[in-house]
């Protein structure tokens, strides 16, 4: 009987199928990110009063590059005291944001830092600058960090009008939680390998 069985995992190469398991595993949890901007109460703010329209930042609708569904008043260039944010009512991990600019042409935000909330107060995270204004949208990558809020300020313009910056959409990914933070546990494989005798 052991021999059939050994006969049968050898059939299918078990050892090869195993890792193709694990790396589709890993695969996935690199590229199934999901939006947590849909899930987050969002809100802005800057020349002293509201934002315009900007219920739209987040509603999932992306129209095609020329259309604006959002925008933060500003001065022109902006002061510094503009802002934009996300609060959601548990931790989440994130390490990319998208920004699907309303045009190309002007109005256009290349910089800004990213902040998180430690619990008491706002820290800068991460700085970005120089997205490229031939692109209607551009991905900020960052290290991976666990808030309940995120916001952009310190906003930096591109060429053009060089106020009120407008969007199509906002998008926040999600990420595994960094080393140690309580990712999936694969489980241990060794002893599935029929060339390795059990003990």
């Amino acid at each position: 009987m052991k021999n059939k069985i050994t006969k049968f995992l050898n059939i299918f190469n078990l050892p090869k199928l195993l890792l193709l398991l694990v790396v589709v595993f890993f695969t996935l949890q690199v590229k199934a990110q999901t939006n947590l901007a849909l899930t987050a109460t969002v809100d802005a703010f800057g020349a002293a009063q509201a934002p315009w329209q900007w219920f739209n930042i987040n509603n999932n609708n992306i129209p095609a590059c020329g259309v604006q569904e959002a925008f933060v008043w500003t001065t022109g260039p902006p002061d510094q005291t503009e802002w934009m944010s996300w609060v959601w009512p548990t931790t989440i991990f994130t390490n990319r944001i998208t920004l699907h600019h309303a045009q190309t042409t002007g109005r256009f935000l290349t910089g800004g830092v990213i902040q998180t909330w430690n619990g008491a107060a706002w820290v800068n995270h991460f700085t970005f600058s120089n997205l490229s204004q031939a692109n209607c949208e551009n991905e900020i990558n960052f290290p991976t960090v666990g808030t309940t809020r995120i916001r952009i300020t310190n906003f930096q313009m591109g060429t053009g009008q060089n106020s009120n910056p407008n969007f199509r959409e906002i998008q926040i990914w999600s990420a595994p939680p960094p080393s140690g933070g309580g990712g999936p546990v694969l489980p241990p494989i060794a002893n599935f390998f029929p060339s390795q005798s059990s003990t």
